[in-house]
């Protein structure tokens, strides 16, 4: 334990001696607050609406975000990492940095279009869906917001402090509305649509900044540059589509076989893990461009910098783990409510999960990816999700919800364990380059 202490202390007070590594710390401070905004702000009204709503309308919601965000890789595909990269590498060339920026927003809002035009038709098709048109739609502004905050620029430009306040404030401003608006579980419309409200004007925002203090206009990209993008991102992409398999489809896997309360059971707990494991994105978000940079320009330095990340984000990704498991019941009637006591023992089976996210993002987002090794990445992710996905057909119909929490747990286990695998195969930690 004083070593793990000593090493945190270390490189901690490494990070403000150079330059570069302020700027890391600067972007990790604001990251921090914004990602407070996108997350902890819906914290606060979770506990509110899940007493309101009750666990059938919380079951709802569940469903169609859950049906939404199988979009969101489409929108994304995989520029979170490789355009962030790539703004990383060519920040100095501002040239460079506009075309990418106009390629990279003229492809995902093309994929946008075209992820609203088949959600459309899903739900016209499907009769359950078709009675909730409204929260569908109302539910897919978050991925609009998503689209137009160039997260992805800020963070590979390592200038987050742009944009960090003014996102705040929008979304503050929305989520105060839903304390003011939603009083009744026929209100629950509301819920998406001051929550996509709040993403799409902080997007806007953003969108200002970029213009105004970065001085970047609208460039027609070349098509090399489209096609040099889209290749690149093509493995994020794919994987980021497949682990939607298991990280989003739960609810809507769970809906074919229990009650809409017991999708809310599910949900709740579920809930709680994702907002931990989103409090990891700050550290993920100001190392990547950080680390990106030294394996491209100092990469015999890379393999030190990721022994040190790995041990500190472990030790204290594990002692956030043991602390849900121990603390899982005081947890769920805070956060939940009495309603919820069936999350209970769901919340300690995924107590874990948090801490192989954890470490699977040093070995993977912040190591393979760097590394441009975005095809093991790929693979990795892959070959889990589709497992999990088979798993979960095979044991809910029999085991149900503590099935469906077992198997998200073995499936973040089984993407750490082959990172780390693949490492010592390839000596990584031994040498200076893969």
């Amino acid at each position: 334990m004083k070593s793990l202490f000593h090493s945190i202390r270390n490189f901690t007070t490494s990070l403000f001696v150079h330059e570069e590594k302020r700027r890391v710390m600067s972007n990790f401070f604001f990251l921090s607050l914004l990602q407070g905004a996108n997350y902890l702000l819906p914290l606060l009204t979770f506990p509110y609406l899940s007493r309101v709503l009750g666990p059938g309308l919380f079951g709802t919601l569940a469903i169609a975000s859950s049906l939404v965000a199988y979009f969101n890789p489409l929108v994304d595909f995989g520029f979170g990492f490789t355009a962030t990269r790539e703004i990383a590498v060519f920040r100095e060339n501002k040239e460079k940095v506009t075309e990418i920026f106009s390629a990279v927003m003229l492809i995902k809002l093309v994929f946008t279009l075209v992820s609203f035009l088949i959600l459309l038709g899903i739900v016209s098709v499907v009769p359950g869906y078709r009675q909730e048109f409204w929260l569908f739609v109302f539910t897919f502004g978050l991925t609009i917001g998503q689209v137009l905050f160039p997260t992805w620029f800020f963070q590979g430009m390592e200038q987050m402090k742009y944009v960090t306040f003014l996102n705040i404030l929008a979304k503050t401003l929305f989520t105060l509305a839903i304390f003011l608006f939603v009083r009744t579980q026929s209100d629950y419309l509301l819920v998406p649509f001051f929550q996509g409200m709040g993403f799409i004007v902080s997007g806007f925002l953003s969108l200002w900044i970029v213009y105004r203090v970065f001085g970047i206009r609208w460039v027609k990209p070349s098509k090399n540059l489209l096609k040099t993008l889209l290749k690149d991102s093509w493995y994020l992409f794919v994987s980021s589509l497949i682990s939607s398999l298991y990280m989003i489809s739960a609810p809507l896997l769970l809906s074919f076989y229990v009650p809409r309360e017991q999708v809310g059971y599910f949900y709740g707990a579920q809930k709680i893990i994702d907002i931990i494991k989103t409090m990891l994105n700050p550290l993920s978000g100001a190392f990547y461009p950080f680390l990106s940079h030294r394996a491209h320009h100092q990469r015999e330095h890379f393999p030190h910098l990721i022994k040190k990340l790995s041990l500190i984000v472990g030790g204290i990704t594990f002692v956030i783990s043991l602390t849900i498991f121990i603390g899982a019941e005081p947890l769920v009637l805070l956060v939940l409510g009495n309603q919820y006591q069936p999350s209970i023992p769901l919340l300690r089976i995924m107590s874990l999960i948090p801490f192989f996210v954890g470490i699977s993002t040093v070995w993977g987002s912040q190591t393979l990816l760097p590394l441009k090794k975005n095809r093991v990445f790929t693979l990795v992710i892959g070959s889990s999700s589709i497992l999990c996905l088979v798993l979960a057909l095979l044991l809910l119909p029999f085991f149900q919800l503590p099935a469906m929490a077992g198997v998200l747990l073995f499936t973040e286990a089984l993407i750490a364990i082959q990172m780390f695998v693949y490492l010592l195969k390839t000596k990584f930690f031994s040498r200076s380059t893969l």
